[in-house]
């Protein structure tokens, strides 16, 4: 596998452990009584093949599923990694965005000369977590505390 493709993998993996310490916080300062259980996940995609890297499960004291974060991939299109926020009524999608968001990359000739243009989509956009609201095309607001619990609700 390339070395390129390593870091990403090494990086989208801390992120996602991040994202594990986040959630699992959000539930203690809400005294919220809870079991979770980490387990290994093998992803394949194409620029990578397979790696590796774990999802999380959250379970009530009595053992009833909460919730779960099950990480979908890292070469996602606007995106830097996806994971789906999962429950028994449903499921929301997260997206990992870089500071200022999407890009797109252009090439334009200028006579024998090659340019290579870096646009961002959306300056304002902040690094982190992203809900993709599927009710507003476009929306893609930065995954707070507030949401995350919204989200458990609906998909609960």
């Amino acid at each position: 596998m390339k070395e390129k493709n390593l870091v990403r993998i090494e990086l989208f993996n801390e992120r996602i452990d991040a994202l594990y310490k986040q959630v699992c916080g959000w539930l203690e300062e809400k005294k919220t009584e809870f079991d979770k259980k980490e387990s290994g996940l093998t992803l394949t995609e194409a620029p990578s093949g397979p790696y590796e890297t774990k999802r999380l499960d959250v379970f009530t004291k009595d053992n009833e599923k909460l919730f779960s974060i099950v990480p979908i991939g890292i070469w996602i299109i606007g995106a830097e990694g996806r994971v789906e926020l999962a429950g028994d009524s449903g499921e929301e999608s997260l997206v990992y965005l870089s500071a200022g968001g999407p890009s797109i990359v252009t090439r334009e000739m200028e006579g024998e000369k090659e340019n290579i243009i870096h646009r961002k989509l959306n300056g304002s956009i902040k690094e982190g977590w992203h809900w993709v609201d599927d009710r507003i095309i476009g929306k893609m607001p930065l995954f707070t505390k507030d949401i995350f619990f919204a989200l458990l609700e609906r998909i609960n």
